[in-house]
């Protein structure tokens, strides 16, 4: 999805990668799990940042929100399930769940 968007692209450049992870938290409820993190991002003409949050039960876990910072610009990413303010489009195929591994 951030690689898809236009602003995105325009901002960092092509080939943009998510960095490691420097803010997690995480809760689960009655089995109701939500996550967010925030996360690194890198291009060829700069860098910036994406929180994530997701939400989810039963070992599933899907993206709500993107919301990306860079050059004094915060936006929000549309996501597969809905959430998001109309900025990028991407996938994660047909499913609608990211797998998100956090390695550190």
């Amino acid at each position: 999805a951030l690689r898809a968007d236009s602003r995105v692209a325009s901002l960092l450049g092509g080939d943009v990668v998510v960095g490691a992870t420097f803010s997690q938290s995480s809760s689960n409820v009655n089995g109701a799990v939500s996550l967010a993190l925030q996360c690194q991002l890198s291009g060829k003409k700069g860098e910036g940042v994406v929180s994530i949050r997701g939400q989810g039960g039963n070992g599933d876990v899907y993206v709500t929100s993107l919301v990306v910072q860079a050059n004094g610009q915060q936006f929000e990413v549309p996501t597969l399930r809905g959430g998001g303010g109309g900025d990028v489009s991407g996938g994660a195929g047909g499913s609608g769940v990211i797998d998100i591994e956090v390695v550190q």
